[in-house]
């Protein structure tokens, strides 16, 4: 996924394990049950976002993003 906005959006129940996010903005947006296993994340903006609850963030490639403290033991 490249150059895609998914600010003030809800994001319930999706896999992107593997995939490579490039230039996405997840700027106040709504988290939950979301996977990042192994991907990729490329300027990923989530500032703002209220990430709530079963995020993963496991064996992820960061380059150019900040993931939120508090999140980072998310499972």
């Amino acid at each position: 996924m490249k150059d895609t906005k998914l600010e003030e959006t809800q994001i319930v129940d999706v896999d992107f394990s593997g995939a490579v996010l490039e230039n996405v903005s997840f700027k106040g947006a709504k988290l939950k049950q979301v996977s990042f296993v192994g991907a990729t994340l490329i300027r990923v903006q989530f500032e703002g976002a209220l990430l709530l609850e079963e995020l993963n963030f496991d064996d992820v490639k960061l380059i150019d993003t900040q993931l939120p403290t508090a999140q980072m033991g998310s499972r």
